[in-house]
């Protein structure tokens, strides 16, 4: 009994040697990722130590703002959604409306600057009957919407409308009624796009945003239940030559399980075009590529000019098919500025599949197929005008933190004119299935913990979810 001569309980002892057991643990896998505290997370923000108590702990997205460069957990913005508009990725006013922006809790704007959404979709309750595919839905007060389709996804019902014709709004508490069916339902609402989604939450905790681009071949797909893309703009407003060289984007993902069609239980179908988020260069604000000169040597399409710049690199999702039918994997989708003889365009490369072939250690369908949240870590360096030294670098980690894979390209030539650094990145995009196959596929996926950040991102990261956990 002299070990305990200070009179600790036993169970007391116990529970201390198992925090320092804990502690140890964290130590070590800290040790073995040859990061240590002090070089990659430095000393925690205002002072405050991430492992105190609960009552003066700091929260996550404090934390993350802390060690990175732009860091959105999502937790600290008011629940969001679309409220029944849709405007249009490429065009008009209505994507850059501070007015329609996600806010923070106190209602000031928070990081983002550019949405859209693929289609009006309400949450219903107290349907009567069935509703017909493109007949006219009415909610006695001079709206007109044409139905499109009815999905029952957690217990709750949703209609989906098509964009056009339509007359008029609907609201919370409208009767809806078919003009050929005479089906009826209580239009309840519309569904959250940043908020608390339960185990499409990561960590469980605070929020997410769910994302869903619907799908430009399939007019039956899902859309409206998520953004079809959010956009960021982190230049100095003043030059193309503002933002980064070499930006590294990080963020949680996790897909619904029948996101992906399947031709049976060990194939994908063919994965056409799956727009994940993009790299883009040369902006002055989140809607105008270039400076004024720049602005106005282009060809003048909305691609250009306002959502992509021509030099820059989409991320996709690709696989599925007769060459990879077993397989999901991320593609770089590289462009650069070509001249078309009286203005600039640009023009695509060749697309990289991000993964080892052999090895297949960056491919995604063991997440997709377990239904698990994991981590992506992508970075582009743009390199310098005319010179081959522009790179991708690409990672993929599971859910503890573990580097599954990695990618990294050749030199290449990413600034073949304009000399310009990323700031702008956007989330989602266009999806194309070639198909029917998303008719009856949920096509949803969540993100959480986005970063931006000038250096490698993930394992300060998940030391950082560790301690705070």
């Amino acid at each position: 009994m002299r070990a305990w001569r200070l009179g600790v309980r036993m169970r007391n002892g116990i529970i201390i040697l198992s925090i320092l057991f804990a502690v140890c643990q964290a130590l070590f896998l800290i040790g073995c990722s040859e990061v240590t505290m002090t070089s990659q997370l430095g000393t925690s923000p205002s002072g405050t130590d991430a492992t105190s108590d609960p009552a003066s702990r700091i929260s996550w997205q404090q934390t993350l703002d802390g060690y990175f460069d732009i860091s959105e957990s999502f937790d600290e913005l008011q629940d969001w959604t679309a409220n029944g508009l849709f405007p249009s990725g490429s065009g008009g006013t209505m994507p850059y409306d501070s007015a329609h922006l996600p806010r923070k809790q106190d209602g000031s704007l928070g990081h983002w600057g550019y949405w859209n959404n693929k289609a009006p979709t309400c949450l219903a309750s107290s349907m009567t009957g069935s509703f017909t595919k493109g007949e006219t839905v009415s909610n006695g007060h001079g709206a007109s919407w044409i139905y499109r389709a009815t999905w029952v996804l957690e217990g709750q019902s949703y209609l989906q409308f098509d964009t056009y014709p339509m007359t008029g709004t609907i609201s919370p508490g409208d009767t809806l009624t078919g003009a050929t069916s005479s089906a009826m339902a209580k239009m309840v609402g519309w569904p959250k796009i940043i908020a608390n989604f339960d185990t499409y939450t990561w960590r469980g905790q605070g929020k997410s945003l769910a994302m869903n681009l619907g799908d430009n071949d399939n007019p039956d797909a899902m859309a409206g239940l998520g953004a079809q893309r959010l956009g960021i703009f982190f230049g100095n407003g003043i030059s193309g030559k503002s933002g980064y060289k070499k930006a590294y984007v990080f963020m949680m993902l996790r897909f619904k399980p029948n996101f992906f069609p399947r031709v049976d239980a060990s194939s994908f179908a063919f994965v056409s075009v799956l727009k994940m988020f993009d790299f883009n260069t040369g902006f002055t604000s989140i809607d105008y590529w270039g400076n004024l000169n720049e602005h106005a040597s282009t060809t003048g399409s909305p691609q250009m000019n306002v959502e992509y710049g021509p030099n820059g690199s989409v991320i996709n999702i690709g696989g599925g098919g007769a060459s990879t039918p077993s397989r999901l994997f991320y593609m770089d989708n590289s462009s650069v500025a070509q001249w078309m003889g009286s203005a600039w365009s640009y023009k695509n490369l060749s697309s990289a599949r991000m993964t080892n072939d052999s090895t297949q250690d960056n491919d995604l369908q063991s997440y997709v197929q377990s239904g698990d949240w994991f981590g992506i870590e992508a970075a582009l360096d743009v390199g310098t005008v005319n010179s081959s030294d522009g790179t991708m670098e690409f990672w993929v980690y599971d859910k503890n933190g573990n580097q599954k894979g990695y990618y990294a390209s050749g030199a290449t030539p990413r600034l073949v004119q304009f000399d310009h650094w990323i700031n702008k990145i956007v989330l989602g995009g266009n999806r194309r299935s070639s198909g029917t196959a998303t008719s009856t596929t949920d096509g949803r996926y969540y993100v959480d913990d986005f970063i931006i950040n000038k250096s490698r991102i993930g394992p300060a990261y998940f030391q950082l979810l560790l301690i705070h956990s």
